[in-house]
Formats: structure tokens, C-alpha cells, sequence
């Protein structure tokens, strides 16, 4: 196990905050990732790093950079397959296996950055998608046991997992043979849909709320565009987080306490971020 202390994360994160710093441990086996798990109690994980905005972590993080592992596909009949997939494989290169085998049931993941076990945890989905239906089983270790666990999804979480930390080492998932040309199509129109950000990003910034559209309410609160410093609200998309140039981990603190204020005031509604603000 390799270990950077006061490591700089901002490589590491999709939104660039210049300020981000952590000790960063680097596991180089699955035996790495338990022991850790039995020396510390109280840590962090970084995959894809798509969803995070840090400053200076306090906590220890440990990444996936370092491990290797490969996709077993079998036959559960002759419509389906079960694919165990590591956690740290990132999502383009699933869509990539999907379209190069024909498989069908998460091409709604095209365009979409992180990890799989990122977007599993998260349930990370445009609107009307889900991983329900398509994770049979996860692996993951806490504490030094490896253990699994059939996990139900809800929206933007999922349900029948324990309290973390705890990392998430495979995933079962059940996919559907269909031909590679209308995979590939299926997939095309998902990236099709997914706005173009010229801005290192985080994605959506907040939750919606039950019943309701937080990109609609912050924008008429009069948030699109809202910028502090260089962290700001994107201008097409008022629940796009984005970094114009050098944001800190300040500025989008500052940023996200008053687009809450704002939506607050106007509509009485509570935003919960759907991002990830480590220190």
C-alpha cells in the first residue's frame, strides 16, 4: 500500500477545486483495501471523483487508481448474462462493453462519468432510469470482512447496504443479449441528450425535490449563472455546478449556501446537495 501525505486531489476530481489535499493511500490488492478497512474506521473513498468538491480533508482517502481486474460474463440463459464487474471499472468503459457485446440494460449510463460502484451506490441515472432490476449482488468489504449484499435502489441512494464507510469491491449485474446495432443506437441517443459542459464539472449540484425540478426552482430564483469567484451555476443549466478557472473549496461552499438560501426564500424548499463537499 502506498501512501501520499498532503497529496493534491485536484487531478483527481472532475471539477478541479486548486485547493483540494489529502493523505492519499493507493491499495495495490484487494488484500490492501481490507487491511485498511481494519486500521481505519473512519475514511473515504474516491473513484471516479465526478461528484466530489474538497478542500483540505481531514480524513484519510483511499483511491483505486493502482488496482487492476477484468469482467467475467455468464450465461444465465438465452436472453441474459450476469457480468461480475470490478467497482473501480469506470462507466465509459462499461457502455464500451456493452455495445461491443450486444448487451443491453444500461445504456442510460452513456455519457455519464465516475465508476461503477460510484454509480451503483448513487443510483447515478438520468430521470426515469435506475439500477433496479439490473444489480443482482454486490461485493464489498467493511471492517476487514468481505460480505455481500442484495441492495433495492431509491432515487439517487440505495436501500439494504450498511452505514459507511465501506467499499465496494464487485458488482453482479444482469444484462440482456440484444444485437450490437441497437445497443449502439440506444446508447447514441442517451449521449444525444446529455448537455455539453465547457467547464470542469460536478454535475448537478442538488437532489430534486419530491415532486418537483431543483434545476427549475434555482432558476427561478435566479441562479442560473450565480457565481462566486470562479465557482459558479452554469449559465444553460442552473443546477450544473462548474469551475470557470481557479475556484477553491470556498467559493463553492459560498456558492451552494446561497443558491439554498435563495430557492429557500422564494419557494420555501430545502435543497440537499446531491454532491459530495469533503473536508
Amino acid at each position: 500500500m502506498k501512501l501520499k501525505k498532503r497529496a493534491a486531489l485536484t487531478r483527481f476530481l472532475t471539477i478541479r477545486p486548486r485547493d483540494a489535499v489529502c493523505d492519499l493511500y493507493f491499495p495495490e490488492s484487494i488484500d490492501d483495501l481490507v487491511r485498511f478497512t481494519v486500521l481505519e474506521r473512519d475514511y473515504l473513498l474516491l473513484g471516479g471523483g465526478s461528484n466530489i468538491i474538497a478542500g483540505a480533508v481531514r480524513k484519510p482517502v483511499i483511491t483505486f487508481a493502482l488496482l487492476e481486474g477484468s469482467s467475467v460474463t455468464e450465461d444465465i440463459d438465452r436472453r441474459q448474462v450476469a457480468v461480475s464487474m470490478p467497482a473501480w471499472t469506470r462507466t465509459g468503459a462499461l457502455v464500451d462493453y456493452l455495445v461491443a457485446n450486444g448487451l443491453s440494460g444500461l445504456e442510460f449510463m452513456a455519457g455519464i462519468p465516475g465508476t461503477v460502484g460510484g454509480a451503483i451506490v448513487g443510483n447515478a441515472a438520468p430521470k426515469g432510469h435506475s439500477w433496479e432490476g439490473v444489480v443482482r449482488k454486490v461485493i464489498y468489504v467493511k471492517e476487514g470482512s468481505v460480505l455481500s449484499a442484495e441492495p433495492r435502489f431509491a432515487y439517487r441512494r440505495t436501500l439494504d447496504m450498511p452505514e459507511p464507510p465501506y467499499i465496494l469491491l464487485a458488482a453482479e449485474i444482469v444484462l440482456t443479449k440484444d444485437t450490437v446495432a441497437k445497443v449502439r443506437g440506444r446508447v447514441k441517443g442517451f449521449l444525444k441528450q446529455r448537455l455539453a459542459v465547457p467547464y470542469p464539472s460536478a454535475g448537478s449540484l442538488f437532489k430534486n425535490p419530491e415532486r418537483s425540478s431543483a434545476g427549475e426552482l434555482l432558476e427561478t430564483a435566479g441562479c442560473k449563472g450565480l457565481a462566486v469567484g470562479d465557482a459558479a451555476l452554469y449559465e444553460k443549466h442552473a443546477n450544473i455546478v462548474v469551475n470557470r478557472g481557479d475556484a477553491a473549496y470556498a467559493d463553492f461552499v459560498a456558492l451552494r449556501d446561497e443558491a439554498i438560501a435563495r430557492v429557500k426564500k422564494m419557494h420555501g424548499v430545502q435543497l440537499e446537495p446531491e454532491v459530495k463537499f469533503w473536508q
